[in-house]
């Protein structure tokens, strides 16, 4: 059983990562996740060639059972429902010189400038470029405190879309990067 629990938790984050991008909630997510030990531990690796593609089937089926739940009982939330980053980053701790390259040349200057408009609109906020689930972003502080959570959706060289997030309660259950803070 450690044997398998050592296996699982070497793909939790990943297995993480996954389920909130299908069912866009940290709090889904964890339970899909929690929901894939269950059936692991149970089922073993018995005949399994690769344990990290059984992990990816046994959350992907997770989360579609939920989504299917989920279709089944439709709710209607208030206002319009942003999912949740899975991580948000400073980009010193980008994961590799490649992405972070790859990330710098699709933002380009349209980064710079909302960075610096923003920072011109709003004197007693500090504004800090972050990666947000692998795209550019931007943490704003108030008084050394997350206030907001971006991400930039950029296409031919400008922002299309930026996604936010400024409720409290859902900025102070994300994990961010300590860099970002302080």
């Amino acid at each position: 059983m450690d044997d398998l629990a050592e296996l699982f938790e070497e793909h939790r984050g990943r297995l993480r990562a996954i389920a909130c991008r299908m069912l866009g909630s940290l709090p889904e997510a964890d339970d899909a996740v929690q929901e894939a030990w269950v059936r692991f531990s149970a089922a073993g690796t018995r005949g399994v060639r690769s344990p990290a593609a059984w992990l990816t089937t046994i959350v992907t089926r997770t989360c579609l059972n939920g989504l299917r739940a989920r279709a089944a009982r439709p709710e209607r939330l208030a206002g319009v429902h942003v999912p949740d980053p899975i991580e948000a980053r400073a980009d010193a701790t980008a994961p590799d010189p490649e992405q972070e390259a790859l990330l710098a040349d699709s933002v380009g200057l349209a980064l710079l400038v909302v960075l610096d408009t923003l920072a011109t609109a709003s004197p007693q906020a500090t504004f800090r470029p972050a990666v947000v689930n692998g795209v550019a972003g931007m943490l704003v502080l108030v008084a050394g405190r997350p206030a907001a959570l971006s991400a930039f959706t950029v296409s031919g060289g400008r922002i299309a879309a930026i996604d936010g997030i400024a409720d409290p309660a859902r900025l102070a259950a994300l994990r961010l990067d300590p860099a970002l803070l302080g």
